[in-house]
């Protein structure tokens, strides 16, 4: 219970959170993914070893909550960089303290340490992360392809059935491909196209080339 909530409060949340960068990042989740199978891992996992009383604990999951979300809002905001060091700053002072009373509880209890108990609560945050991947992408491709319509609909908000002739196409040739959406909103040009043989020949002209050419 203590790993999943920690994991929910420590990792999910602040992923929820910075989805916003799943259309500015290419490699977005590869990056999760590399996250979570560095020895950062295991390292977090000897901080969170050491067990405190339950009212020290549950203290300890507000205050990381806390900064945590501070640290996620105030990371790509440059006007916040003095919050950002503050929740940096705690967060790291939490971490060292967790980590050297926990190294010197494994030291001293070392067969306690090493258990398939243990084990598998090292390994659970990974997995639930990566598990939790493919909602993530769900939900960040429903995120980039409402942001690409409402643009598209705002250019023909006069010509409502070329409108939904554009994002049926788009649907169609992009489907679950985030990268092809990426792609594909990078030429919102095309939208200004009337008419629908041309339109059809340009998107295959930019999903194939990435770019478009046509003139008109």
């Amino acid at each position: 219970m203590k790993d999943t909530i920690y994991w929910i409060f420590g990792v999910a949340l602040i992923l929820f959170f910075n989805l916003n960068e799943i259309e500015k990042k290419e490699n977005y989740f590869k990056g999760i993914i590399k996250d979570n199978l560095k020895v950062l891992v295991l390292v977090e996992f000897i901080s969170n070893f050491k067990s405190f009383n339950l009212v020290i604990e549950i203290i300890s999951v507000i205050i990381i909550f806390f900064f945590s979300i501070v640290s996620a809002f105030t990371e790509n905001d440059s006007t916040k960089t003095r919050e950002n060091k503050l929740s940096q700053t705690v967060l790291t002072i939490y971490g060292l303290a967790a980590l050297v009373f926990s190294v010197i509880e494994i030291i001293q209890n070392f067969d306690e340490f090493a258990t398939i108990d243990n084990l598998k609560s090292l390994l659970l945050s990974p997995i639930f992360t990566i598990l939790f991947i493919p909602f993530m992408y769900l939900l960040g491709l429903y995120m980039v392809y409402e942001i690409f319509f409402i643009r598209i609909k705002h250019i023909h908000r006069d010509q409502k059935k070329l409108s939904q002739f554009v994002v049926r196409q788009i649907l169609w040739k992009c489907n679950f491909s985030l990268k092809k959406v990426r792609i594909m909103s990078k030429e919102l040009k095309i939208a200004l196209m009337n008419d629908k043989t041309e339109f059809k020949y340009a998107i295959n002209e930019i999903l194939v080339t990435g770019k478009q050419t046509i003139n008109y």
